[in-house]
């Protein structure tokens, strides 16, 4: 690997890859998108896990739940930009028949209002390898084990880059650019427990979760920190002033080598590649149900942070860029090299968990029939802050509102929810659910936002997962 570049290109499609099988705790529960991600309040069982522990106290006693890989697995992928649709994309890359397009000067003035929006790219997904719950009874509480991968990624596009060609005297500012991708798996023992002081007065029952994580990780690579521009003179030159600072830690098993290092890597991908980083954390939660139609709910995730302690390296930059002869291509690799920096092994850097603020509360409109109402209906509302911007969360404030209904007993949940805010700017789900008493099918989508506004669609999300329940 000649520099930082080509690395991130590399890690950034493996991690595709990977998301597309491994990936987020909050999309393996399609339940949970097909409601428009509203699950702090009505996530159940195993569905609770790294979303509310707390939510498992209303498991029933006795019950034993469980998903597994196999045959019936628990998964899901989002993917999607802030600022390029399915209809720019096919504009712009296209083609016309077979040959590229020819930009007009109105095709670029539409190009520059892309990227007044953003341009920002990601993807995150998951997949739950094995977890299950049991409640012995409610006097002991509910045990819950779950180990599950995610991986992600975010891709900043900087502004420059819509307008590259060669202008005297423009200043090209690189500054808003960033990556930041990783691949970890997370082991939680959770518990939940009913508190009896709490219930029975103004809560019909009241309860607390805590879930104990720890963390492998397989791949991180991160800017921190990058302040590069470029000027084009009027006498034929460029100038200007490179800064970075960016880390990696890579498994062997990817097969990337540092230019620093003087070794023969092969790529090796596996569901058990070698860890190069490993994390603690906790989820803390809780959950009431006020009466038999109000619930209402509360958590904090991932609180803790990661160790990268293998194969780990820093990229620094830092000084003035000088082109004197833009044809040179001597001169030019040397921008590239300057602007991408040099690695250095280090010992380790620490990152944070992806950690987050969750308030939910769910209210159950009919319970089969009432007054008239056909069938059952849910309705949910959830409010999540994220406190960092690391893959699969956001500093922006999320809200969503969800619905579940089932016409009749003998009928599949149709769920639909609306998010707003986060990484997604506005989202509509679908979901249908499944119950066969032992056996729980869930599958949802954004498909009803890509069906109604297929052109105008920034994103892409799809989740399926199951639990086995015995009782």
């Amino acid at each position: 690997m000649k520099n930082i570049f080509y690395i991130t290109v590399i890690f950034l499609l493996v991690n595709v890859m990977v998301s597309a099988q491994y990936g987020s705790t909050g999309v393996t529960d399609a339940r949970s998108l097909g409601l428009g991600k509203t699950h702090t309040a009505t996530s159940e069982g195993i569905f609770s896990i790294g979303i509310n522990p707390a939510n498992l106290i209303f498991s029933e006693e006795g019950l034993f739940d469980f998903t597994t890989a196999l045959p019936f697995p628990s998964a899901g992928v989002r993917s999607g930009t802030d600022f390029l649709t399915y209809d720019d994309f096919q504009y712009y890359f296209g083609g016309i028949g077979g040959e590229d397009k020819i930009l007009t000067e109105d095709d670029k003035v539409r190009i520059n209002r892309l990227f007044e929006n953003g341009g920002l790219f990601y993807t995150h997904a998951g997949i739950t390898l094995f977890s299950f719950s049991v409640n012995p009874s409610n006097e002991v509480g509910t045990f819950a084990f779950s180990v599950g991968d995610y991986g992600g990624g975010r891709f900043n596009f900087p502004e420059a880059i819509k307008d590259l060609s060669y202008t005297e005297g423009k200043v090209y500012d690189f500054s808003d650019a960033s990556v930041e991708a990783w691949w970890v798996r997370s082991f939680s023992f959770s518990y939940a427990r009913q508190l009896e002081f709490l219930s029975g007065g103004m809560f019909e029952k009241f309860g607390f979760g805590l879930s104990l994580k720890y963390y492998q990780g397989f791949g991180y690579i991160a800017t921190k920190d990058i302040t590069t521009y470029l000027t084009t003179n009027a006498n034929g030159t460029i100038s200007g002033e490179a800064n970075l600072l960016a880390y990696s830690a890579l498994s062997d098993d990817f097969g990337i080598v540092y230019d620093f290092e003087d070794v023969d890597r092969q790529s090796n991908l596996s569901i058990f590649p070698s860890p190069v980083g490993k994390g603690f954390g906790f989820d803390l939660g809780f959950s009431a149900q006020i009466n038999d139609r109000w619930r209402v709910a509360a958590s904090v995730t991932d609180i803790g942070q990661m160790t990268w302690n293998k194969n780990t390296a820093r990229f620094v930059s830092e000084g003035d860029i000088i082109v004197t002869d833009i044809t040179n291509e001597a001169q030019r690799d040397s921008v590239f090299d300057k602007i991408f920096g040099s690695g250095e092994p280090i010992d380790l850097f620490v990152t944070s968990l992806a950690t987050a603020i969750r308030f939910g509360t769910a209210f159950l409109v009919s319970d089969d029939n009432e007054d008239g109402f056909p069938g059952r209906l849910l309705v949910a509302f959830d409010y999540n802050q994220g406190f960092n911007n690391l893959p699969g969360n956001s500093t922006n404030p999320r809200v969503s509102f969800g619905a579940e209904w089932r016409p009749w007993k003998s009928f599949p949940n149709i769920r639909t929810g609306v998010e707003m805010g986060g990484t997604e700017k506005l989202n509509w789900t679908y979901g249908m659910g499944f119950d066969f008493g032992f056996l729980e099918i869930h599958l949802a989508t954004n498909a009803m936002q890509n069906l109604f506004f297929p052109k105008s669609s920034d994103m892409l999300s799809a989740a399926f997962s199951s639990r086995w329940k015995i009782n």
